[in-house]
């Protein structure tokens, strides 16, 4: 599967250039992060002596947005050398602001240009990031893909529903945000006939979008406010996620060292040693998408 198409490029110039404005030391976190790409072969024709013959050729586009939390964003400064990477998938993609066709205080753009036989430069797309307060929104749309694609074009020939994951990256200074975009769409594959010709006509589509959703964890035994016949219960926890569960952690009467607990079933469990008295347990989830759910705390007596 290939990731080196225009929209990445687009997408890595429009983030680097949203990012160059982040502080070195400030926290930086995603709202939200997803794509789409429409993949589908057109048919062409074409003389040779007198004869017309037909082909196709793929009209890739597709488009991302991203959404970022900056604190003090509304106070930092544009600064046209500062350097900015993107990578989605295998592409990676380096610039700096400067590098921007059209830029404000508040906004900055990039084109995409596709050049003809001719030499003439044809603009099919752009990638813009603005900023309002301390929110920084960033948006890539492209109406082709040249020669590749995000994802879509690994399904060519390959019919039915297709899934799969990219990898999201983005980086400023110090500054780094890694996420998974999940994606799903299908692949559907036809015959035309077309004078003497039989062609295939590939039609795929595909969305997807990154996991901010938050696991959840609870408690399942014991339950706050029980008192235990032992001091070296065996603590189990429900877990849930939209994705998946990649870890949890259990803490005793403390707020920082947390260990451990290991899956049971649909279950999570970890073995304790209670003081006698009152106990505080708190226990948080992980995702596989790194989100990490609130914290859930109980108070239990031990014996």
């Amino acid at each position: 599967m290939n990731y080196p198409s225009q929209l990445p490029k687009l997408v890595k110039i429009a983030v680097q250039a949203a990012l160059f404005v982040f502080l070195a030391a400030a926290p930086l976190w995603a709202d939200s992060a997803r794509f789409t790409e429409s993949y589908v072969d057109r048919l062409a024709s074409y003389s040779i002596d007198g004869t017309t013959y037909y082909t196709t050729f793929p009209i890739d586009s597709a488009s991302f947005h991203c959404t970022l939390q900056v604190p003090d964003l509304a106070q930092a400064q544009f600064d046209s050398s500062t350097f900015l990477s993107f990578s989605l998938g295998d592409y990676s993609f380096e610039t700096s602001l400067g590098e921007a066709n059209v830029s404000t205080a508040n906004s900055a753009t990039f084109y995409q240009f596709v050049q003809d036989a001719l030499g003439r430069n044809h603009k099919v797309g752009q990638i813009t990031f603005a900023r309002r307060g301390n929110t920084l929104s960033v948006s890539a749309v492209s109406g082709f893909l040249e020669d590749s694609s995000v994802v879509a074009s690994g399904f060519t020939g390959m019919p039915g529903p297709v899934e799969g994951e990219l990898n999201l990256s983005i980086s400023a200074g110090d500054l780094l945000v890694q996420r998974t975009l999940y994606y799903k769409g299908t692949s559907k594959e036809t015959t035309k006939t077309v004078g003497s010709d039989e062609l295939t006509i590939n039609t795929i589509k595909v969305s997807g979008a990154a996991d901010f959703t938050k696991p959840t964890a609870y408690f399942n035994a014991p339950r706050s406010g029980a008192h235990l016949t032992n001091n070296t219960p065996t603590i189990i926890l429900k877990v849930a996620d939209n994705i998946g569960v990649d870890s949890v952690f259990i803490s005793v009467n403390s707020t920082v060292d947390f260990a451990p607990a290991a899956p049971n079933g649909g279950f999570w469990q970890f073995d304790v040693t209670l003081l006698s008295g009152i106990n505080i347990l708190r226990a948080y989830a992980v995702d596989v998408s790194g989100n990490v759910s609130r914290l859930a705390t109980i108070k239990v007596t031990a014996p």
